[in-house]
């Protein structure tokens, strides 16, 4: 696995300055705000994008970590026939 660091970018985000290429088969995009809560969180991401050949593109669940513990996101669903 190779670990790449952005610099914070005011008002934007980091992920827009793109992977730098020569990745094998996945990328992950992690904001510096993150806190993992599960040992195993790349491999049930990794299975979970390799389970099947038409997944794309995969995002754990993420939970705001002050109660009431909202959910901010709980994934998205892109297909062709989204249009």
């Amino acid at each position: 696995m190779k670990l790449l660091f952005n610099p914070p970018t005011p008002g934007g985000s980091r992920q827009e300055s793109g992977h730098g290429g020569g990745f094998r088969d996945a990328i992950v995009f992690m904001d510096n705000d993150v806190v993992v809560a599960q040992p195993n969180w790349i491999e049930a991401l990794r299975e979970a994008l390799f389970s099947r050949p038409d997944i794309g593109s995969v995002s754990p669940k993420l939970i705001y970590p002050n109660a009431p513990h909202w959910i901010q996101c709980a994934g998205c669903d892109v297909s062709p026939e989204a249009g």
